[in-house]
């Protein structure tokens, strides 16, 4: 069987790699059953700008598979057999990810036509979703091929989406790219284990945020 190329992208602003990313990144290069290359992209300015470059970086390599990780983000050992196991193009492992300003904890996924935070994971199973963070995202060879072939960028704007994406996050505007593209994403749930290390405000106002965003308790 041939082993799958895999491309681990990483994404920096320079000062926030993660200690632990190390491990994850020496437990995948040193496996016999997969091929693994690492590409780094670092702007301390711009996440649009350091993916970007990723994109660009990456074209004249050989790969089955592009996995985006942020450098604040430690995937699980197994995270990316989980991932490519779903056979999907596209597909995200869950993320918590805190909002300073409403102080709620909350996932990185959005469901199709939904705009509505989640703020509980399901159990298990692969769902399809409209759109997600790129924290730890893993993408087909044939995914990058057709943004190359419709002469797209992954996060800037143009045309092919609505102008109200002009202006939003980066992430927003590759998942509207492979809606017009008509490639479908997904979350799968069974990808646990990946670790945000990011600053979490920790207050009684936080955590009950938290319980009556997950229906733990009434208002």
């Amino acid at each position: 069987m041939t082993k799958p190329n895999i491309v681990i992208g990483l994404s920096t602003r320079g000062k926030d790699i993660h200690h632990k990313l190390l491990n994850f990144l020496i437990t995948q290069y040193v496996r016999t059953d997969i091929d693994v290359v690492l590409a780094v992209s670092e702007c301390n300015v711009s996440a649009m700008v350091t993916v970007e470059k990723l994109w660009k970086t990456v074209k004249d390599v050989k790969f089955d598979y592009l996995l985006f990780v942020d450098s604040d983000t430690v995937p699980a050992s197994n995270t990316i057999d989980v991932l490519i196991a779903t056979g999907k193009d596209v597909v995200v492992a869950p993320i918590w990810y805190y909002d300073v300003y409403m102080k709620e904890l909350h996932l990185n996924v959005h469901y199709v036509d939904d705009t509505q935070r989640l703020y509980m994971p399901k159990s298990h199973g692969v769902e399809r979703i409209g759109a997600s963070s790129l924290g730890t995202t893993l993408i087909t060879r044939k995914v990058y091929d057709t943004f190359v072939e419709a002469g797209e960028h992954p996060v800037m704007w143009s045309k092919l989406i609505d102008k109200d994406y002009e202006f939003r996050h980066n992430d927003n505007i590759f998942f509207a790219k492979l809606r017009a593209l008509g490639i479908e994403a997904y979350v799968n749930w069974d990808a646990i284990g990946v670790e945000h290390y990011t600053a979490v405000g920790l207050s009684t106002e936080s955590l009950t945020n938290f319980l009556k965003n997950a229906g733990f308790i009434n208002d």
